[in-house]
């Protein structure tokens, strides 16, 4: 068409998170069970936000150190382990009687099978000074 020119697109390089973000998420995610969780598998294992929140419970075994999501037979770490030993026992406490497959769960998802939802993982990183997918790219970086 004559007379509209195109905008230029902004292409953004993706950075590694500061020494100060990195110390800000740690401490944040000591304070809830949950987060600690979607902190350490985008922030460690690289898994996009569908999939952590689409992580079945016969995906994970803190007891052998494994994680396999979507196939993938992966060796977990010390941090990743605690956190979702610490999740499922918090999980149980909570929630004894949830039926959901589900690894991270909400009161609203608790008595369903559907995983939890964007707006509940959104909600529950809003605090933290980098969202899930920075801290994936920082991961894949």
């Amino acid at each position: 068409m004559r007379g509209i020119k195109g905008g230029k697109l902004a292409i953004t390089i993706p950075a590694s998170l500061t020494a100060d973000e990195v110390e800000a998420v740690a401490h944040s995610a000591l304070q809830d069970p949950a987060l600690r969780v979607v902190v350490a598998l985008p922030g460690i294992h690289a898994l996009p936000a569908r999939q952590t929140r689409a992580m079945l419970l016969e995906q994970v075994d803190p007891a052998g150190r494994r994680l396999d999501p979507e196939g993938l037979n992966r060796p977990l770490d010390d941090y990743t382990t605690e956190a979702i030993a610490d999740y499922i026992a918090y999980r149980h406490r909570r929630w004894p009687n949830s039926t959901n497959p589900h690894l991270l769960i909400s009161r609203n998802t608790a008595t369903m099978t559907t995983s939890v939802g964007t707006f509940w993982m959104d909600r529950l990183v809003k605090d933290l000074p980098v969202g899930v997918d920075r801290l994936r790219q920082d991961r894949v970086l």
